[in-house]
């Protein structure tokens, strides 16, 4: 059984995993597509991810800093974007 991600960038992991697996027709994929269409902000992007983070934008601050929250949401709704491109191109080409 699979239990519904909170977050959009686990959300997207999912549906990632289940289009690596062969299972983009699945109802699997079509739960984690709905949940991520509905977790999409106003303005496009989806939430960043509490566990991720990206590196700093300086190498003086890369050993002293492991990471910082993606509060601009880049990776997070990059990561949606290409999970549900590459469902889309599974499920309709």
């Amino acid at each position: 059984m699979v239990l519904p991600p909170f977050l959009s960038f686990e959300a997207a992991q999912q549906l990632a995993i289940a289009n690596a697996l062969g299972l983009s027709a699945t109802n699997v994929s079509l739960r984690s597509v709905e949940l991520l269409l509905g977790l999409q902000k106003e303005d496009g992007s989806w939430s960043a991810s509490e566990v991720l983070l990206t590196p700093p934008r300086n190498r003086e601050t890369l050993i002293s800093v492991p990471g910082f929250p993606d509060q601009q949401r880049l990776m997070s709704t990059a990561f949606s974007c290409q999970a549900l491109k590459r469902w889309f191109r599974l499920v309709y080409a």
